[in-house]
Parts: structure tokens; sequence; C-alpha cells
């Protein structure tokens, strides 16, 4: 850092939040009783992980950065392809306990950073999804949380788990705010 200075996020909170509720769903799906542990985004078939957050966010807090963390199953095998993920904002309310490829909420593209996932990255995924959680802190309404799109396709796309699998725990929001 220039000049002595001290990097804003090293004076930040760092929050981690696990979601109130997730669900996938995926072209062909007619309806499963409850989510799946282990899902696969990216094989083209316009599958969504759909997520929902109970974050107590002051209306004067400040939000350095934001991210969704996913994590990458060890030990499941996929497709060389990259797979490029976003995150949308959800616009309808949704249950994952009845939520079907013929029942799924509309989603809003809002212009998220879009993340590039390898076979060779890490274990952990970190999606950028400050845009989309700023309109919860000025508490713009409207939104029923969060979607994971894949841009791309790949022929086995890439695992990620939704809750534990493993050494997977599930996702997980990162927020640094002051």
């Amino acid at each position: 850092m220039a000049h002595g200075g001290v990097p804003a996020i090293a004076t930040a909170r760092r929050l981690l939040f696990a979601p109130v509720d997730v669900a996938y769903v995926s072209r062909g799906d007619d309806g499963h009783a409850g989510t799946p542990a282990l899902v696969m985004l990216g094989r083209g078939d316009g599958a969504l992980t759909l997520l929902r957050f109970s974050i107590p966010l002051a209306p004067e807090a400040k939000v350095l950065e934001a991210y969704l963390v996913l994590e990458r199953p060890t030990g499941v095998e996929t497709d060389p392809t990259p797979v490029s993920l976003f995150a949308a904002r959800v616009l309808d309310p949704w249950d994952s306990r009845s939520i079907s490829w013929a029942r799924q909420p509309r989603v809003e593209e809002v212009g998220a950073p879009v993340t590039e996932v390898s076979p060779a990255s890490g274990p952990l995924v970190r999606i950028d999804i400050r845009p989309l959680v700023e309109r919860w802190r000025r508490r713009m309404g409207g939104d029923e949380g969060i979607a994971v799109v894949a841009a791309g396709r790949s022929a086995t796309g890439m695992a990620f788990a939704l809750a534990a699998w493993g050494d997977s725990q599930g996702p997980t929001l990162e927020l640094y705010v002051k």
C-alpha cells in the first residue's frame, strides 16, 4: 500500500452467513423432494441454484465486499471446460419444498461480475454479489434471493455442494462491512 496506508478491507468486519433456503432447478425437472446436496452447473440446461439469506444490515452500513462462496466437492470428475458463473437477482417468491422447472421464479441480471471456474481451480469459488447486497442494504425491496447462473456450456458441468457433502459444508455468504 502506498505511503503506509492500510487497505480498507483490513479494518472491516468479516461476517459469514448460511442461507436460510436453498433450491436447485434444471430443465426436465418435474419436482423433487428437497434440494440435492450435490448439483451440476454449466451443462447448458439452464440449471439455477437459488439461495435466500436473512442478513440484518443497517442502512448506514458500508458494504466493502460481498461474496457467495460455493464449495466444489473433491472426488467428482468433470469436463475440463471452464464454467462461468454469475449472480442474478431473484424477483419472485419461492420455496425449496415446492420449486420445480415449471414453477421457478423469474430472475434478473444485475451486471454482477462473472467468475470463471476451471477444473484446476481450488475447492472454494467466490462469486462477487456486492451489487445485490447493496440493494438489500438500501431496502429497495423486490428481492427474493440470489440465483447462481452459469454462462457457457460444458459436457458435464461443474459440481457444487449445496449441503454437507464429504468435506464440503455448502454455500456461505461472506460479507465485509464497516
